[in-house]
């Protein structure tokens, strides 16, 4: 599985949840549309980071 497969699967899973958890915090559609879509980028960044580490 790819990492952009695993990160959709993990958007899907969890993608509702996550915004609203910040929309609960932010209390503004908009910022927390913004912090879900950082949530997930960083996501990804840690992914790749793990893959390259330990899948070779």
């Amino acid at each position: 599985m790819s990492t952009e497969q695993i990160l959709e699967r993990l958007m899907r899973e969890y993608g509702d949840s996550v915004f609203r958890m910040c929309f609960l915090y932010l209390k503004d559609y908009h910022l927390a549309e913004d912090a879900t879509q950082g949530t997930f980028m960083k996501a990804m960044k840690k992914l790749k980071d793990y893959f390259e580490l330990h899948i070779k």
